[in-house]
């Protein structure tokens, strides 16, 4: 496998910046998960590292190797794309050995090689079959299979599942992340969900308008995301925002409902200034009016089952409660809100930068 390194890669077309100043280093083995609105560059910078798209500036290594000016097929990575690219009128069989067969390997090798693919993504009673007479997850454990076949130095996924249902989305993620593991394989993964980011990645690159916004684990991305931007995008319900004032020494936070005491350690040096404040929903609890620092209005509650939400004017701002606990609440009742100070996201109003811990 291997390790790949982008080191101040930007793109243009024209006029038009599509990159700009992207840095980020893949460990040999690492599962990464490249994610961000849609238009963000994630998949135009999945497309420079596999040699489909020249870059305009910076540098892509691979093991050390700059690799600007190698085309696709000697940089050795496999890439699997949204729609699986099957040749119709070809069997599953054929379908993943012909990258082997494009490089003169004997039908024997071939033969050794496909069945051994097969049996990993258990496709052993399939492999006579053409792909119209395949599911759609079957196709792309076909297209994953005839990425594997090569042993390439690393995969590249350009939102392999987004053509599937909601099952069998969780199903080919559990799927797709054991068989990393079994390969030990090199992964860069691209989508615009933020439960398979979360849910598959070692690390997580969030990426916004051609820049990178944060790097690092899913849990320290949704614990201390380093922009509003960042907070927004990870944790489904998403996170809550409001207008606030912090206080001169970070004791307190004045919403426009109520003030909220803080009295954190260590931040005595922090200056009163306007903020962004954030708390996501499955962080704040109901509680009666006379005990709460906080109070909302009920606009809208929603039984999911095992789950509440529940959803409140506060201030000018709408939050959403996320509970395990089956409410009855009226809409227009005022209910009293409560959370952690350890779980406040506080931001500058300004810079939209996170402050404080």
């Amino acid at each position: 496998m291997a390790s790949i390194d982008l080191v101040g890669v930007s793109k243009q077309f024209g006029a038009l910046s599509i990159l700009d100043d992207v840095n980020i280093s893949i460990g040999d083995r690492e599962f990464v998960v490249l994610v961000g609105p849609s238009g963000c560059g994630k998949s135009t910078l999945l497309r420079m590292i596999a040699g489909l798209e020249p870059i305009s500036d910076g540098t892509i290594s691979i093991d050390g190797a700059i690799v600007n000016h190698l085309g696709p097929q000697k940089r050795d990575l496999a890439m699997v794309f949204q729609t699986y690219a099957l040749y119709p009128h070809m069997t599953t069989a054929q379908n993943i050995g012909f990258p082997l067969k494009l490089r003169g390997s004997s039908p024997e090798q071939i033969e050794r090689s496909v069945a051994r693919v097969a049996s990993t993504l258990h496709l052993e009673a399939l492999l006579d079959r053409q792909p119209r007479a395949l599911s759609g997850g079957q196709r792309q454990r076909v297209a994953m299979g005839r990425a594997m076949v090569r042993e390439p130095r690393a995969f590249l996924f350009d939102e392999p599942l987004s053509n599937l249902d909601a099952k069998l989305r969780h199903h080919m993620r559990i799927e797709l992340r054991q068989l990393h593991k079994s390969l030990g394989a090199t992964s860069i993964y691209v989508t615009h969900d933020q439960i398979e980011a979360m849910t598959m990645a070692d690390r997580i690159v969030v990426m916004n308008r051609g820049k990178v916004e944060q790097i690092g684990t899913p849990l320290e991305l949704f614990d201390r995301p380093a922009n509003t931007f960042v907070a927004g995008f990870l944790g489904s319900p998403t996170i809550n925002f409001a207008k606030a004032r912090l206080s001169a020494g970070s004791k307190d936070v004045t919403f426009e409902d109520g003030i909220y005491p803080l009295a954190l350690n260590g931040a005595s040096d922090i200056a009163a200034q306007d903020v962004i404040a954030g708390v996501r929903p499955q962080h704040i609890e109901i509680v009666a009016t006379d005990v709460a620092p906080l109070k909302g209005t009920v606009v809208l509650v929603e039984h999911t089952g095992c789950e509440t939400n529940v959803i409140l004017d506060v201030g000018n701002s709408e939050w959403t409660v996320q509970t395990l606990s089956r409410h009855r609440l009226n809409q227009g009742e005022q209910v009293g809100l409560k959370f952690d100070p350890a779980h406040l996201h506080l931001f500058s109003a300004s810079s939209q930068e996170r402050i404080l811990w």
